[in-house]
C-alpha cells in the first residue's frame, strides 16, 4: 500500500517561478535564467516559523496513546538582486533550525525520539541574459536521538550527521509578447558522515561511535510557461528528479535507504493593485523532492516517502509597497487535515494508519526595490 500525504504548509519565502519573475520579491526564480526578467532590483530579509501537530491512531498496532509528532521550524533569508535587461546577479545567504519530537507511549513503557538540525546556504546567480549560472554551497547537521526505557534495560542510541552539499545549475528564460518559456538541468552533490553510538544498556554510557561515510548526488531538470503583464503573472511549471545516488561506507548500526526520485507541479497566480500585491501558489509534490534552501524541513519529514506518495504545498502571500522604495509582506495560515499514513514504528508493515496533521504559520517580509 502507498503511502498518501495531503499536507498543507504555507511558506512566505521560497523558490518559485521557473519560466518567469515574481511581483513578490521573497519569491526566488527556480532558474537561474530568469534573473534577466526582474523589472526591479531589490533587497529583502525574510522570517518565518512554522509548527507542525500530527497525531496517529496506531490502536491497531497496540499503542492506546497513538503516536504524537510535533515540528518546529525557524528560518532567515537575507537576498539581494538585481533588474535586468543584461547581465544581473543575485545573491541568498539562509539559515534554517528545526526540532521534531516524537512521543510513544505504551503502559509504562514511553518511548521518544529527538531530532534536532540547522543549515546554512549561500548560493550566487549570473545571468548573461542568455543562460543564467547559480552555484550554491550548503552545510547540513542534525542530530537524532532515540531512548527507551531505563537503566539497567535501556534502549539508546544516536546518530549525528554532518554533510556538505554543493549545487550547479544552468537554464534559460525568454519572453515575447508577454509569454515566457524557461527551463533548467541541475546537479546537487553532497558529503560528509554520519556518527552513530550504542549506549550500554545497563549503565546508559556512551560506546566508542561508529562513522560511516555518505555522497548524495541528485540531478534534476524543470520545465515553465508563464504569461505576465503590468497587473497579473500565471505560471505552470513542473520539475524532476532524473536521479539520485546514494553511497554509505560503513552499515554496521545504521544503513540509510537510497532516497528515491521526485517531482513537482506548480501553479502560480498574481496579481497587482496598485500598491497592493496578492498572490497564491499551489503545488502538488510526487516523493522525494527537497530544495537546498528547505533541508531542514524536507529531510525531517519527507526523507524517506515512498515514491508514489503525493501532498500538497499551498502558499498565500500579500504585500503592500510593489512599487519603488520599502515594501513590507506577510502572511498567517492555520491548516487542519486527515488522512491515512505510515507510521515509522510500523514502516515495514506497510499498514496506513489513521492520522491528523495540524500546521500553523506565520512570517513577515521586508524589502526595499529600487
Amino acid at each position: 500500500m502507498k503511502l498518501l500525504l495531503l499536507t498543507l504548509i504555507y511558506i512566505p519565502c521560497s523558490f518559485a517561478q521557473i519560466a518567469n519573475s515574481s511581483y513578490f520579491p521573497s519569491m526566488r526564480s527556480i532558474n537561474p535564467g530568469v534573473a534577466h526578467l526582474r523589472e526591479s532590483g531589490f533587497v529583502s530579509i525574510d522570517s518565518s516559523k512554522t509548527q507542525i501537530k500530527q497525531f496517529q491512531d496506531v490502536k491497531t498496532g497496540g499503542l492506546d496513546n497513538g503516536v504524537n509528532t510535533t515540528v518546529e521550524l525557524d528560518k532567515t533569508t537575507l537576498f539581494r538582486a538585481g533588474k535586468g535587461p543584461g547581465i544581473t546577479i543575485e545573491l541568498l545567504a539562509d539559515q534554517e533550525k528545526g526540532k521534531k519530537t516524537e512521543e510513544i507511549s505504551k503502559d509504562s513503557l514511553k518511548r521518544t525520539t529527538s531530532t534536532s538540525g540547522s543549515s546554512s546556504v549561500m548560493y550566487g546567480v549570473l545571468d548573461t541574459g542568455f543562460i543564467g549560472l547559480m552555484i550554491g554551497k550548503a552545510n547540513y547537521e542534525y542530530l537524532y536521538e532515540f531512548e527507551v526505557g531505563a537503566t539497567p534495560n535501556i534502549n539508546h542510541y544516536t546518530h549525528d550527521y554532518k554533510i556538505d552539499y554543493e549545487l550547479f545549475r544552468f537554464g534559460s528564460a525568454v519572453e515575447i509578447k508577454g509569454i515566457s518559456l524557461g527551463g533548467f538541468y541541475s546537479i546537487q552533490t553532497g558529503e560528509g558522515k554520519v556518527d552513530s553510538i550504542l549506549y550500554n544498556p545497563s549503565t546508559n554510557t556512551p560506546n566508542s561511535p561508529e562513522s560511516s561515510d555518505l555522497e548524495f548526488e541528485t540531478i534534476s531538470y524543470g520545465l515553465g510557461i508563464g504569461y505576465k503583464s503590468k497587473k497579473y503573472h500565471l505560471e505552470l511549471s513542473v520539475e524532476r528528479i532524473k536521479e539520485q545516488s546514494l553511497k554509505q561506507s560503513n552499515t554496521y548500526i545504521l544503513e540509510l535507504e537510497e532516497p528515491g526520485n521526485g517531482e513537482r507541479i506548480s501553479l502560480v497566480a498574481e496579481a497587482k493593485f496598485g500598491k497592493l500585491g496578492i498572490g497564491s501558489r499551489i503545488r502538488q509534490v510526487k516523493g522525494n523532492f527537497v530544495d537546498l534552501e528547505q533541508l531542514i524541513s524536507n529531510n525531517m519529514l519527507y526523507f524517506n516517502v515512498d515514491e508514489d506518495s503525493i501532498r500538497l504545498e499551498n502558499s498565500f502571500n500579500f504585500s503592500y509597497g510593489a512599487g519603488k522604495g520599502i515594501g513590507v509582506s506577510g502572511f498567517y495560515s492555520f491548516a487542519n487535515n486527515d488522512t491515512e499514513e505510515i507510521t515509522e514504528l510500523y514502516k515495514d508493515l506497510g499498514t496506513l494508519y489513521p492520522t491528523n496533521t495540524k500546521t500553523i504559520s506565520y512570517g513577515l517580509s521586508i524589502s526595499y526595490v529600487y
